[in-house]
């Protein structure tokens, strides 16, 4: 990878393993000194001097521990009049991290500056997320303390700590001697108000690189990436041999072969990576998990596949697809169903159906209120959660055993529509209700989708959609409906309850009263369509003094409808 070796300062060259066993370049730039950071480093050529550090490109490896190491080696090389040739395999990873160090420990710029004025010389230079956050560290912990008595720059601190010799960049304003004009002058690009002054850390830049640090799908698909590679967690591997899937290991905490330090292991790397998790601090598994699961979902970069997803086996697992680039920019533009709805460019997916938790996406900026709830008749615990009642739905209070009639009531039509196409329907006949969802849910889950008891209601494969576009946004849909919704018929009328994350609109029979379209709260059990209420219609109707009622309820998933004449343009509709 690249084109040889390439000079950073006077004195330091950055390349890889091939430029560190060609003798023809090595002569010709004058190395005397090589830092080999690889696996399995070692010395090969007899005339030059060598300091070998083991090390993976991972996130994992610890790099930071040898950085003092490392900066004295190249230090004394250039005291002495010497060049040291760092490198690793590609010159692209680890080699980067200790140059970038060095840079830092004798100039007065932090990482990313100095990892700029690298690229500038090598631009394919990057080095991986966990080894920016180590320099992250780094530069916080050992360049960034004040003296209590003068305010020192981090070169003369760290100089002091490492014993240092002198050298041209330790002296202040000299930097720009050996640095690159172009690196430099994007250094003062990048400084508002600097003026060959020192680099200080404010509160506002060290939050600033916090953010850069932290933000983005883009970190968390590298990072994924390279925990998968890693092949150091059990159950995280690639799905295909294109790498474009993958799974990540999905068992509950609450069954009885659980074990943390396994079973936890990737979600607790991610936190701590976030640095929401430290050694010491109490361990939280089902935190650590909503949190990568959430940051999954928001990501534009993955979305689940739910038809290979895994959740009822010893070893559960849920699968993600790894989501192009190109395939992002098609899914962001207005995308129209049969020329109906559209989702706004401004507007991400996640945003316009998920409707997230308070603990994990307070920063998500809501859409547009909802419609007011008038008539919307949100049940209440004293009036309808009866004892007996498994799924949290109303029960009749007649004590009379359930007859034909009532079984008969709880008979229910479920037809499905993917951007106006019919996609197929069913009828249910459980008097205990029914559960519509992508998936069928994990045995030791109940208690989150509900009762066992439950008849459950599959959504139909979006493989049935034609329209890629279509299909990939519905897919993504089907990431956020994992717990679906439930529903239950009686002789008093249909009850639903919402326990999926994506926001669930309906209408019905109310919408004729007044209320048009209602959302649905998460958690909250509300009557639907009532059987009274219709049955007087209907009487009205035959008395000729009201048109014929409609028994027709609507839901729309992820998507708000204003009226009934674009109610089948949407991404999901039931009825």
């Amino acid at each position: 990878m690249g084109n040889g070796m390439n000079k950073v300062i006077d004195g330091l060259y950055l390349g890889n393993i091939r430029d560190a066993e060609n003798r023809e370049s090595l002569s010709r730039y004058g190395i005397t000194h090589i830092l080999s950071v690889y696996n399995n480093a070692k010395p090969v050529l007899e005339d030059m001097t060598y300091l070998c550090i083991h090390a993976a490109d991972a996130s994992n490896q610890n790099l930071l521990q040898h950085f003092k190491e490392c900066i004295r080696f190249i230090h004394e090389c250039r005291l002495n009049g010497g060049a040291c040739l760092v490198h690793c395999l590609a010159g692209v990873s680890r080699s980067t991290t200790m140059v970038v160090a060095y840079l830092m420990t004798v100039t007065t710029y932090g990482w990313e500056e100095c990892l700029s004025a690298v690229k500038a010389v090598r631009s394919f230079v990057g080095p991986n997320c966990g080894f920016q956050q180590q320099l992250q560290q780094f530069q916080r912990t050992q360049l960034s303390e004040p003296s209590p008595c003068k305010r020192s720059s981090p070169v003369q601190r760290q100089s002091r700590n490492l014993n240092l010799g002198s050298y041209p960049e330790n002296r202040p304003g000299a930097c720009d001697l050996y640095f690159p004009r172009s690196a430099f002058h994007g250094f003062q690009m990048m400084l508002p108000g600097h003026r060959g002054r020192s680099y200080s850390h404010s509160a506002a830049d060290q939050q600033q690189v916090d953010c850069k640090m932290n933000s983005g799908g883009r970190r968390l698909k590298q990072w994924l990436i390279e925990q998968i590679n890693s092949n150091i967690y059990s159950g995280l591997l690639w799905e295909d041999e294109a790498h474009t899937m993958f799974r990540i290991p999905w068992k509950h905490a609450g069954k009885q072969d659980y074990n943390q330090e396994v079973d936890a292991s990737i979600f607790k790397a991610w936190a701590v990576f976030k640095g929401k998790f430290k050694e010491g601090d109490k361990a939280e598994p089902a935190t650590w998990k909503t949190r990568l699961r959430c940051a999954l979902n928001k990501s534009p970069d993955f979305e689940e596949v739910t038809d290979r997803s895994q959740l009822d086996i010893s070893e559960p697992y849920k699968v993600y697809r790894i989501v192009p680039e190109e395939e992002q920019k098609q899914v962001k533009t207005v995308y129209t169903v049969n020329d109906g709805t559209d989702i706004e460019p401004a507007q991400s997916l996640d945003q316009l159906i998920k409707e997230p938790p308070n603990d994990e996406y307070t920063d998500i900026i809501r859409r547009s209120p909802s419609p007011m709830d008038r008539n919307c008749n949100v049940q209440s615990p004293q009036e309808f959660w009866q004892p007996g009642s498994q799924n949290g739905f109303p029960i009749h209070l007649d004590t009379t055993p359930m007859n034909s009639f009532n079984a008969v009531l709880a008979q229910m039509m479920i037809s499905f529509y993917y951007g106006g196409k019919p996609m197929g329907h069913t009828v249910t006949t459980h008097t205990d209700g029914c559960r519509i969802s992508p998936c069928q849910p994990p045995v030791s889950n109940a208690l989150l989708y509900g009762s066992d008891s439950l008849q459950t209601v599959r959504f139909p494969s979006v493989e049935l959609i034609e329209n890629e576009r279509q299909r990939s946004v519905t897919r993504k849909l089907f990431g956020h409906l994992e717990r679906g919704v439930l529903l239950r018929a009686n002789r008093e009328g249909i009850f639903i309850k919402r326990l999926c994350q994506s926001r669930v609109f309906w209408s019905g029979q109310d919408s004729q009263y007044g209320s048009g379209v209602s959302k649905l709260e998460r958690d909250a059990v509300v009557k639907i369509f009532d059987n009274n209420r219709f049955l007087q219609a209907l009487q009205m109707y035959q008395e000729n003094q009201f048109p014929a009622p409609d028994p027709t309820v609507t839901l729309c998933f992820g998507e708000e409808f204003a009226d009934f004449s674009t109610v089948k343009n949407k991404l999901i509709i039931v009825q």
